[in-house]
């Protein structure tokens, strides 16, 4: 075999080996554009799932506060809206937040049979309840979408920007120039 059969042998394999990498490259940025829309997708249920809960809470508040709302108020009109939200869009929604979520829907409607009675006592007992299972819910949601570490690391990076901004920025030109002059001379 000759010099040049070798050099094409050699030309072919590296286009196959680099095809190859550029192909699985090309799989993996898709993978990575869909986990982003997924992701996106996610955080504005949840935001929107999140407002209509807090409509629930505040409505719940509203019946506890002033008993002559039990008959006449909104408290079933939002837990459906709730629940056809968690209903029409489950798919997109984590296992774990969603048997939460689900438990959530539950509680509610436990709360809302129990504050058709006039036993204060079992409705205070069934609102806790409804109340832990909403902050165990929420705490889950924050914790998947990861609210608390990315805040964490926007502190960080606004703590970086503070030590770096105005007569900072001069000392640290400063100090590079003189660790290049210090280098180079």
């Amino acid at each position: 075999m000759e010099a040049k059969d070798t050099f094409y042998i050699l030309g072919i394999i590296v286009t196959v080996v680099t095809s190859s990498f550029t192909l699985m490259l090309g799989f993996k940025n898709r993978r990575n554009s869909l986990r982003e829309h997924l992701y996106k997708e996610q955080i504005i249920f949840f935001t929107k799932f999140l407002g209509n809960v807090n409509k629930l809470n505040f409505e719940i508040e509203s019946i506890l506060n002033n008993p002559s709302k039990r008959s006449n108020n909104l408290f079933y009109k939002i837990l459906e809206v709730i629940s056809n939200e968690y209903y029409n869009y489950e798919f997109l929604i984590p296992n774990e937040i969603s048997g939460l979520v689900h438990n959530l829907i539950f509680k509610g409607n436990q709360f809302y049979s129990m504050f058709l009675t006039t036993d204060d006592n079992k409705i205070r007992t069934t609102y806790s309840n409804y109340f832990d299972s909403y902050t165990e819910m929420l705490n889950a949601i924050k914790e998947f979408v990861g609210t608390t570490v990315l805040s964490n690391e926007n502190k960080e990076l606004h703590l970086k920007n503070k030590k770096i901004s105005g007569n900072n920025i001069l000392k640290l030109i400063t100090e590079v120039a003189e660790k290049v002059t210090i280098n180079h001379f």
